[in-house]
């Protein structure tokens, strides 16, 4: 057998890149259908109770200031950031990384539009 010359070698290492690179693809494709499907029956299995009682876990894992921000916006679903800010005695920054955090943790959203919308405490 002779030798490979280098354009030889080098389109033969590109190929095997091109069979690594979609092998690696196919393999990426299966396990996230396979992680897809795991999360579908695992959020199936969840009952309704197991869901409120890990929104329980998660309202008593909050801050003091963010039980005061749900416990505001029970009561005024329509109270604005400036308001809750004043009543907290915090500033407008802060409220608002606050609020982040609530939203990150579903147990808040805002609902409408940005100056007639609510605020929905979940």
């Amino acid at each position: 057998m002779s030798p490979l010359c280098p354009h030889q070698n080098a389109q033969k290492t590109n190929d095997s890149g091109k069979f690594v690179e979609f092998t690696l693809s196919a393999i990426l494709e299966a396990v996230e259908s396979q992680a897809a499907q795991i999360n579908e029956q695992l959020l199936d299995s969840i009952s309704e109770e197991s869901y409120d009682g890990i929104k329980d876990g998660l309202r008593d894992g909050i801050s003091v200031v963010q039980k005061k921000i749900l416990g505001l916006m029970s009561e005024n679903p329509h109270i604005t950031i400036e308001m809750l800010a004043t009543q907290l005695g915090i500033n407008r920054r802060n409220t608002e990384k606050n609020i982040k955090t609530l939203r990150d943790l579903e147990l808040v959203a805002r609902a409408g539009a940005r100056k007639n919308g609510y605020w929905k405490v979940l």
